[in-house]
């Protein structure tokens, strides 16, 4: 067994068994890279486990999401990461609702900006900087011609106290 599977092995286990948020990152990014993903065999260390009772996530669900795609596992482990208190997750998982992942087929995930600023909101919550500066942009940029000028003036207000907050913490594009 070379180096490279005993490592894809133990991160698996940390994801997994032990719950660490940047490992289950890591597999999510990974995921994600990937448009034909086979959780059975990405996953098979897991699959093969003696420990599966002990698992923080149910391997059926991951195994049904990749038979849509490893964005959509992605995304599974992306909210898994953040409703364990990641950050890092929640602005991942924003930024791929954000975008959306467009393959041209069912295996893509659709824009969902409404969504996506819920999961910026969150990783804000958790102190994430980028999230942060990135709300505060779309905030500061907000002209919807519908909206009531007192809702753009307190969005704008909002987005201008992120960016300083942003600033204070050092982030490079809010200084």
């Amino acid at each position: 067994e070379n180096n490279l599977e005993k490592a894809r092995e133990f991160m698996q286990l940390a994801a997994y068994l032990h719950g660490y948020n940047d490992a289950i990152i890591s597999l999510a990014n990974d995921a994600l890279s990937k448009h034909v993903f086979d959780a059975k065999e990405e996953y098979k260390y897991i699959f093969q486990s003696d420990s599966t009772d002990n698992l923080i996530v149910d391997m059926d669900e991951i195994q049904e999401c990749s038979q849509r795609g490893g964005a959509h596992v992605a995304r599974k482990l992306y909210e898994l990461a953040g409703e364990r208190g990641s950050k890092e997750a929640w602005f991942n998982l924003g930024h791929l609702l954000w975008t959306g992942h467009d393959l041209g087929n069912e295996q893509s995930i659709e824009p969902d900006q409404s969504l996506a600023m819920n999961c910026f909101e969150k990783a804000v919550s958790l102190g994430d900087d980028d999230a942060r500066y990135f709300l505060a942009v779309c905030y500061l940029g907000e002209q919807d011609e519908g909206v009531d000028d007192e809702i753009v003036m307190d969005l704008r207000r909002n987005g201008l106290k992120l960016v300083q907050e942003a600033a204070d913490n050092g982030h490079v594009g809010a200084l």
